[in-house]
């Protein structure tokens, strides 16, 4: 960064990263932006969920970096956002990113001044989804819930695919994957020998030959963060949650699936 100049860093799902790289993390800015000739201001703006995580680390930014820090608290989407502009641009990036034409033609969704529509994730997947059904000549869904049941079928048919393909196929069937992601949202990243518990437990996989084939696999198809663990949660959190809505025995929404 050049010296005298400004800077602002994003750190998204904070409350999700180890306390003690955060500090690595702040420490070595705060140690960067001091050594800078001149020196430099930098804003780091740390996203989460969840409240109340992080008064240790606000506690510890005071009394060890002398740093001041704020929370602030972010409501849904007012009438001060224009939704229908939040949809086309977040629509005309998804475009550009998957090379998808003619999407400057899709609409947003009629409903988008509904409170379903009240977070700014809903707009983003509405508009993904907008994307990805123009590109494979689909309906386009309308509300959240459909948006995010368009979402998990894309989801399970990316499975289905790898699986049946000829070429490095997916060695683990798409029910049992689908099993597999469902429990990853539920207990979040977990060392190996964890998720093969757990695997185990919920009678995803009871033998650990089979337990670490359905976690390899669920590796290759959702990334950890940290390469050490394995079931990493279905994101965004929205799309998780309403996956294993979904996937509950007894859900009755129209759009159930089955786990």
């Amino acid at each position: 960064m050049p010296a005298g100049v400004a800077g602002v860093l994003v750190v998204d799902y904070a409350d999700r990263w180890a306390f003690s790289h955060l500090q690595a993390l702040l420490t070595d800015l705060r140690t960067l932006a001091v050594r800078m000739p001149g020196g430099s201001a930098v804003r780091v703006l740390l996203l989460a969920r969840l409240a109340g995580w992080w008064q240790g680390l606000e506690e510890w930014l005071d009394t060890d970096l002398d740093l001041p820090a704020d929370q602030v608290t972010l409501a849904p989407l007012g009438g001060e956002v224009n939704r229908v502009e939040l949809f086309t641009t977040a629509r005309d990036r998804f475009a550009a990113a998957m090379n998808v034409d003619g999407c400057q033609a899709i609409d947003p969704p009629g409903g988008l001044d509904d409170a379903g529509f009240a977070q700014v994730l809903t707009v983003h997947m509405a508009a993904l989804a907008a994307v990805d059904a123009h590109h494979h000549g689909t309906s386009i869904p309308a509300d959240p819930e459909r948006v995010s049941a368009y979402l998990l079928r894309r989801e399970r048919a990316h499975w289905q695919q790898w699986h049946a393909r000829p070429d490095d196929p997916l060695p683990t069937p798409p029910q049992i994957m689908g099993r597999a992601v469902w429990a990853a949202t539920l207990t979040g990243a977990l060392s190996h020998p964890d998720g093969v518990t757990v695997l185990a437990r919920v009678q995803i996989a009871t033998l650990p030959e089979n337990a670490a084939q359905a976690l390899t696999d669920h590796q290759r198809c959702y990334p950890p963060h940290d390469p050490a663990t394995v079931l990493e949660p279905l994101y965004p959190d929205r799309l998780g949650e309403d996956f294993v809505a979904l996937s509950t025995p007894g859900n009755t929404a129209p759009e159930n699936i089955t786990p």
